[in-house]
């Protein structure tokens, strides 16, 4: 299992964004991913997650970087605060 926090700049807002994701990969190079951001007052919003396929030991940290942060781009984190 490989877990990784960090932050990330919205694309089109230039929102800092927070997040925490973990993967696992399985022997036939497909896996599970899942992750959250975080949000005002400490509270998380769960992402969508996936299944990327075709990843490698060592190509797995940069795809799942690259996955979160294209789900976070298309995020309407304002919509996501006020619904909280």
């Amino acid at each position: 299992m490989l877990e990784i926090g960090g932050a990330t700049t919205q694309a089109g807002t230039g929102r800092r964004v927070v997040y925490q994701v973990k993967y696992s990969l399985a022997e036939d190079s497909q896996g599970a991913r899942s992750g959250r951001i975080a949000l005002a007052r400490g509270e998380w919003h769960a992402l969508t997650g996936g299944f990327p396929v075709n990843i490698t030991s060592h190509t797995i940290e940069a795809v799942v970087r690259q996955a979160m942060s294209s789900e976070i781009d298309d995020l309407d984190m304002e919509a996501l605060e006020r619904s909280r």
